[in-house]
């Protein structure tokens, strides 16, 4: 298995919405080898898609772009 690590940036006028998709069920939990995506929805481009090692840091992610957008 590789582990892969990137910083990106996107302007916040750009962003349109984001999203998180949960990977885990009732036989899936939480965990190293759970991965979680996030989408971020832009404008006027196509959307971004970024799979995240470990559980909750797509979710992570999410919560705090949307609270720099909301504030």
């Amino acid at each position: 298995m590789r582990n892969k690590k990137a910083i990106f940036s996107i302007p916040h006028y750009q962003i349109a919405s984001v999203a998180n998709e949960d990977n885990s069920g009732l036989f899936v939990k939480k965990g190293l080898f759970v991965s979680d995506v996030l989408t971020v929805n832009l404008v006027g481009l196509e959307p971004k898609t970024f799979e995240c090692r470990g559980g909750e840091k797509a979710h992570t992610a999410h919560n705090l772009i949307m609270d720099y957008l909301l504030t």
